[in-house]
């Protein structure tokens, strides 16, 4: 591909995310794309350890972003000769690529996830105004391009990516001894959930069903990788239920993440739908990550964790907010070792030939060209 981008977006390593890791993969594949994007903690360090090329700026100010944002993209595509722009979300990175696009004719695409118009309301008319001009729309999977048809935006300029998942960093032959020493984990049977402490990942629920779970397996223990705004009200639920058996670790670094799949019997994050709140799941980047390693995953039937899912393939796709189902799925699993060790083989395969960033760069160039 010979067309220089400019991909601005709110999300991009080293902070933490799925649609953060998203574009550092795919720019890692890409080289004509030049990242614009906010300055933030440790930023040098990590940009000086990659081949990208990045423009951070500092945004002092979240209520003039969006024109410090128009200033250096009109800049960069200036300077750059850029031939299009990817907009990372809806909102304040599309309002950029609908301003570039006035101003020189630029096209760019637009990226959603599925509750762009569960949220911001008071910002619909833009919105879908910056949806109606860009080029195409991006979106990370079937249940997200369901939400923009529901807004009345054309089948022909829809197009579906789901993430990808990096197979050589995430695999089956990782040696997890140092997350097993440090936890104290041998002889026990691991759950693992890996997100942002958000109300919509079900967390809580998990919390709530431990001394059940406990009931049956006295050995089980609840990992909790992460960090997020529910974290006070996570930790406080944990004391009451089984403090011993829940382990909060925070955030961890891109090298220790694959370790804490490779030490878990069961991944699990038990999505659902906050309608009160916007909150859903477009995907779940996780759920590869956790597949990729070699184990079987157990999702929230809601929003698009299903197509990162394969019920009874690659995993249990359950009803998050049915305790029965839960607690049954989650001791099919547990009581099955040929079972779990099957899941994880399949969701492996599937992610070696579906969501090898080799394949989704094929995919996406196919789209923006």
């Amino acid at each position: 591909m010979k067309d220089k981008i400019l991909l601005v977006t709110g999300d991009f390593l080293p902070t933490k995310g799925g649609i953060s890791t998203l574009f550092f993969e795919l720019c890692s594949k890409i080289p004509q794309i030049i990242v614009l994007t906010k300055k933030t903690s440790n930023d040098e360090a990590f940009d000086s350890l990659h081949q990208i090329s990045i423009r951070r700026i500092n945004i002092f100010n979240k209520f003039i972003q969006p024109f410090i944002l128009v200033i250096n993209a009109f800049r960069t595509v200036k300077k750059e000769k850029i031939d299009k722009l990817i907009c990372g979300q809806l909102l304040v990175p599309g309002f950029v690529g609908y301003i570039i696009h006035k101003l020189l004719k630029k096209p760019y695409y637009v990226c959603t996830y599925g509750s762009e118009f569960k949220e911001n309301k008071l910002f619909f008319p833009l919105m879908k105004l910056i949806l109606k001009k860009a080029t195409k729309i991006i979106t990370i999977s079937n249940f997200a391009k369901i939400q923009l048809i529901k807004q009345n935006i054309l089948h022909s300029k829809i197009a579906v990516f789901t993430p990808g998942v990096n197979t050589a960093r995430f695999n089956p032959n990782l040696n997890a001894e140092k997350i097993l020493k440090r936890h104290n984990l041998y002889n026990k049977k691991v759950l693992l959930t890996a997100s942002r402490l958000d109300t919509n990942k079900g967390i809580d629920k998990m919390i709530n069903l431990m001394p059940e779970i406990l009931k049956k397996y006295s050995n089980a223990v609840y990992i909790i990788v992460g960090k997020g705004r529910e974290e006070r009200y996570l930790k406080k639920l944990a004391a009451k239920r089984s403090k011993e058996n829940i382990i909060f670790v925070g955030e961890v670094s891109d090298e220790t993440l694959p370790l804490y799949y490779a030490s878990c019997d069961v991944f699990i994050l038990l999505t659902r739908e906050v309608p009160s709140k916007g909150f859903v799941e477009g995907f779940g980047i996780v759920f590869l990550e956790a597949n990729a390693c070699g184990k079987p995953v157990i999702a929230g039937k809601a929003g698009g964790s299903p197509e990162a899912v394969e019920d009874k393939i690659t995993g249990l796709v359950v009803d998050p907010l049915n305790d029965k189902e839960i607690l049954s799925s989650i001791e099919k699993l547990l009581e099955d070792r040929n079972l779990r060790e099957k899941l994880g083989s399949n969701g492996r395969i599937r992610a070696e030939n579906e969501f090898s960033w080799d394949v989704k760069r094929k995919q996406f160039i196919d789209i923006i060209s």
